[in-house]
């Protein structure tokens, strides 16, 4: 709430703790050390340290002047390996095994990007690794689950949701059900996260997991020469277009499938774009793939976008 009504709040709870250790390196980094303060008092046994000049002791007493330049408060984080904020923190907690205590942290994430103030939202997106890391998790989840999976078993998961993710109990198990469940949880959360975030941390995040799960992680899957990868990337890329809602991520899903051409040249002319290569598996010699190609489509015309009617009808 105190955010909500302060959203400049929000740059000082995510890094307190950073800035809290930066001041306490620049008091330990500007104290002399003992055995130099004993080296002075030893040489020069009449200073007055409270009006001495730095130079007279440099000059006199043969120690240099330390440097007293204090690290600025306001300094962006190191979003390095070692980073940890208010983030980082509920992003692990995101991990944890009780149900409730990662429900509890993914609702202070989505309250956190959804702050209402540009300031806020830019300093989410640059000085934070907030988005990167929601889209990492994404896709340590996918490489977690079982390299084949039938797409009649991702189908009876489908439509899961973020506050319910643990696979339903009275569906048929089979071999990586959790882990899929896990997955498609966690996809649902970042569309969710998408739809309610300021305009500034949405457009991030879409980027984010268009270019780590789609472009990194799905289209060497679905290019493999392996006909089973292709079926399962397939079948999984339909899942998650069923589930997608946010206007954003939508967005870039369709980039990833249909490209940026608003006047796309012949099919013929263009071979090496992901569109194509889906297109010609509707004709595989997988009969699988190829009833699996075309579901994929048939989900993307069903989306309230004007590029797939364009893209994939008109032209």
């Amino acid at each position: 709430s105190k955010i909500q009504q302060d959203p400049e709040l929000l740059a000082y709870i995510l890094e307190g703790k950073k800035i809290i250790g930066k001041k306490k390196t620049a008091r330990e980094s500007t104290a002399p050390p003992k055995d130099i303060a004993g080296y002075r008092d030893k040489d020069c046994p009449h200073s007055d340290a409270l009006n001495r000049d730095p130079g007279l002791d440099k000059e006199h007493c043969g120690v240099p002047a330390l440097s007293i330049h204090l690290p600025a408060e306001t300094e962006g984080p190191e979003n390095g390996p070692g980073e940890s904020n208010l983030i980082t923190s509920l992003l692990g907690l995101c991990k944890s095994k009780k149900s409730r205590l990662a429900l509890k942290a993914q609702e202070n994430i989505l309250l956190l990007v959804s702050v209402a103030s540009p300031a806020a939202a830019t300093y989410l997106t640059q000085s934070t690794s907030c988005c990167m890391a929601i889209a990492e998790h994404l896709c340590q989840l996918y490489r977690s689950m079982p390299a084949c999976l039938d797409p009649a078993d991702i189908a009876t998961l489908e439509g899961i949701s973020w506050r319910l993710p643990s696979a339903p109990s009275d569906e048929t198990a089979f071999p990586g059900k959790e882990a899929l469940a896990a997955f498609l949880g966690w996809f649902d959360y970042c569309d969710h996260l998408i739809t309610e975030a300021h305009t500034v941390v949405a457009d991030a995040l879409a980027k984010a997991v268009a270019e780590k799960l789609f472009v990194e992680t799905l289209q060497p899957q679905l290019l493999h020469v392996s006909e089973q990868s292709i079926l399962t990337s397939t079948a999984l890329l339909t899942a998650l277009l069923r589930q997608l809602r946010s206007p954003a991520l939508l967005q870039e899903a369709m980039t990833f499938l249909l490209g940026t051409d608003q006047h796309p040249a012949a099919i013929e002319d263009s071979p090496h774009t992901l569109g194509t290569h889906l297109i010609m598996h509707c004709d595989h010699l997988s009969d699988e793939i190829s009833i699996a190609t075309l579901r994929l489509f048939e989900e993307l015309l069903q989306k309230p976008h004007e590029q797939a009617i364009r893209s994939l009808v008109l032209q």
